[in-house]
Formats: structure tokens, sequence, C-alpha cells
């Protein structure tokens, strides 16, 4: 148990001073918004969003395609994921208002069909252990592939979809 404390203790480190290093280089390029100096920042997509679509706001459930992943590529969410047959099925349907703060700012603000590429430090990452589960590593930066399908999720369809709605 010991060593299994310092090796954690050893990621926890590695891990900040990466994300660290990694908001430092976003900061230089000037190429993203940041929402949150050093804590939470996007990318817009290469494509402009429509101006006349809907975008969410803080009161929105939206329907977003996410594939989510750590600094060092490996992926740990993706939605909407293939079913046996290797088809897609329904995007997560998202409350904006009860899901991780992080992930809420960087959806609001997005218009329908709109991209996103979020980039999440990690003293901002609160909620998300409860979203995405209890492997996420320490001190991780987490970074989201997101795109808005719908900024009002019909209730109808919300029925056998993905969906994320803390306690």
């Amino acid at each position: 148990a010991k060593l299994q404390n310092i090796a954690t203790e050893f990621l926890k480190k590695a891990n900040l001073e990466d994300a660290n290093n990694f908001f430092d280089e976003l900061a230089d390029e000037g190429k993203v918004v940041m929402l949150e100096k050093g804590r939470i920042a996007y990318e817009k997509s290469e494509v402009e969003a429509d101006v006349s679509a809907a975008a969410a706001d803080e009161k929105s459930t939206v329907l977003v395609i996410v594939s989510a992943r750590l600094l060092d590529e490996r992926h740990f969410f993706t939605c909407p994921a293939a079913d046996e047959k290797g088809e897609s099925v329904h995007p997560l349907t998202l409350p904006l208002e009860t899901a991780p703060p992080a992930l809420s700012k960087g959806i609001v603000g997005m218009r329908e069909n709109d991209s996103r590429l979020l980039y999440v430090h990690p003293p901002a990452c609160d909620g998300m252990t409860e979203m995405f589960g209890d492997l996420l590593p320490p001190n991780a930066l987490l970074i989201f592939d997101l795109q808005l399908v719908s900024v009002n999720a019909p209730e109808e369809e919300t029925v056998g979809e993905a969906s994320f709605a803390q306690k």
C-alpha cells in the first residue's frame, strides 16, 4: 500500500505539471478562448457556426456528441457509442444545470451543429469523476471533442438514450 501511495503521489505531480505546461503553451499560442484563465479553454471549430442556429444557455438540456480523452490521447468516454452492429446510437442528453461545471461552461454559447475542442485543467474538474467514473487519473487534464446536436433535447426521446443527471 505504501508503494501504491508513492506511485499515486508521483502521478498526481507529473499530471499536474503536464497540465500546467499544456495550458502555458495554449496561452502562448493564442489560438484558444479562455473561459477561466488557466483552467478552462476551448478551440473553435474551423467551420464557423451558423449564427442563426439556436445557442445553448445555462438552463439548456442539450443533445451532444462527446469524445473525451486524456492528454496522452487515451480515450475515457465516447457518446454516442456504437451498438453491437457497429451503428451509432443517440447522442448524450445533458442537462447543463446538473452537468460538471467546466463541461457546462464549455457548451454554453455553442450553436446547434457547432463543434469545440474543450480543455479542462485538473482544478476545474469538479463533478467529472461522478460523470465519467473513478478511473480518471489524479490531476489529469481532460480534453473533450464536442458537437452540439440540439440545444433542446426532446423529452420523448430521452428514454433509451445515454443521459447524465447528478442526484
